[in-house]
């Protein structure tokens, strides 16, 4: 099976029948789609051959197109691309074909061949029109501002509004933010904890607000493994970045189970007493004024509704003061750090600095990704003053080596590195705020945790 730059996520997860169009097969198309000896359509592009194959998960990778042949095929299979989009079988159908083909990012045009390879993964999908029932103001589809978004839903008064407090890396940058922040095997775990401390008996099916979606991964992704016959409306300010989580909507005949809508999370379009279950992963932080958001979530919660959200707290500063110390005395050791360790831990120590308090109104944090450290004590004034009857925060680690593991973890997702871009020296500070404090006060401790909202 060619590996292709296809989207790993959108691969099938059972066997499918199938034909193999290319010289050297690269081109994935389900036989139900009636092209390529299914009934409609026939194969075009010099050389081109279809064969009937039956593909599993685990086939084996076909070899690559001949050295010097690449720009021949990725020719060959643009024009047949081209000319499949076309057929009444393609326009008509609702299915998403698995698409692999090993060389877009070589082929002489790869714009084109990208262009190609993304309407395919759109497809014509039908969309949640359930959707509508949930907001208090039309929805209308994103296609009319830009072709890209089309089947991606906004409240009508968003058409053209700005967007505030949101950079690049969310909306141009997407693509980079979804593979490089992705948290979804440990969340799964965390989420699950806090439905089983929020003591109330868990819905088969729910219906499922999640603000600051994204492209799903760190949110939609568990949630659909707790609850796998849930309806998600699945909100974030970024379009690019629901157009990932689209995709893979599509490609898993997931459209109508979840409904993608743009919207700001500080705004409140929702109709009232609606969903069974709000969350919001790592969203909260990156909002002016979060109490709207807890707000929002409050009012579109039916009574004894539970609202879940992942944060970041201020006891990050810990670690930032263990980066400090090591910054410090970086130059008197004879066992380096990685350069990019050091430009991380300056950063780090710089970005903590600045987002420590409540007070947001420098004009400096519209322009901010992140902009708050939260507290306990934040979080649960907010939730009283809202009327949320309790109010529970649970850190994300009270195991021996937590700090450790956050400090790992700041090093993957801040710059790819591994536990060796610092050497041993400097790992004894981490160690040194680990084995200062109990279990129990690292649970007051919170660096990260889960809060846990109940209507």
């Amino acid at each position: 099976m060619p590996t292709g730059r296809a989207d790993e996520d959108a691969r099938p997860s059972e066997p499918f029948e199938a034909v193999c169009i290319g010289r050297e097969p690269g081109l994935i198309l389900p036989t139900d789609l009636g092209v390529a000896g299914a009934g409609v359509g026939t194969v075009h592009g010099p050389g081109l051959r279809s064969t009937p194959v039956k593909w599993t998960p685990q086939s084996p990778e076909t070899k690559k197109p001949p050295e010097g042949r690449r720009s021949d095929v990725s020719k060959a299979v643009e024009a047949e691309m081209s000319a499949i989009v076309k057929t009444p079988a393609f326009q008509q159908s609702t299915r998403n074909p698995f698409l692999c083909y090993d060389s877009v990012s070589t082929c002489d045009k790869p714009q084109t061949m990208r262009s190609l390879l993304d309407a395919f993964r759109v497809k014509r999908s039908s969309k949640a029109e359930w959707v509508r029932d949930f907001f208090t103001t039309p929805l209308v589809d994103l296609a009319a501002e830009d072709s890209r978004y089309t089947g991606i839903w906004t409240p009508e008064p968003e058409l053209g509004a700005e967007k505030v407090g949101i950079s690049e890396q969310f909306l141009a940058n997407a693509e980079i933010y979804h593979h490089r922040y992705s948290h979804a095997n440990y969340l799964v775990n965390l989420l699950e904890k806090a439905f089983e401390s929020a003591g109330s008996a868990r819905q088969a099916s729910p219906v499922v607000l999640d603000i600051g979606t994204g492209s799903g991964k760190n949110s939609l992704f568990p949630m659909l493994h707790l609850f796998p016959d849930a309806r998600f409306v699945a909100t974030d300010l970024s379009p690019d970045l629901l157009a990932i989580l689209q995709h893979y909507a599509v490609a898993q005949s997931l459209s109508d189970q979840i409904a993608c809508v743009c919207a700001d999370a500080m705004k409140n379009y929702f109709m009232p007493a609606s969903f069974d279950v709000a969350t919001g992963i790592a969203i909260l932080h990156h909002l002016l004024d979060p109490s709207l958001a807890i707000k929002a979530a409050f009012d579109a919660l039916k009574d004894d509704g539970i609202a879940v959200f992942y944060e970041p707290f201020e006891g990050f500063g810990l670690i930032t003061m263990a980066y400090e110390r090591i910054l410090e005395e970086a130059s008197s050791h004879s066992e380096a750090i990685d350069p990019l360790a050091i430009d991380l831990m300056r950063a780090m120590v710089t970005d903590i600095n600045a987002r420590r308090g409540t007070d947001k109104s420098d004009v400096r944090f519209r322009y901010m990704d992140d902009k708050w450290l939260f507290t306990r004590t934040y979080v649960e004034d907010v939730a009283a003053k809202i009327g949320y009857r309790s109010t529970k925060v649970i850190a994300q680690s009270t195991a021996a080596d937590a700090f450790r593991r956050h400090v790992e973890r700041n090093l993957q997702t801040g710059r790819e590195l591994g536990p060796d871009a610092l050497p041993d020296w400097a790992w004894h500070h981490i160690d040194k705020i680990d084995n200062s404090f109990s279990a129990e006060m690292k649970s007051d401790l919170v660096v990260s945790g889960v809060i846990i909202l109940q209507k």
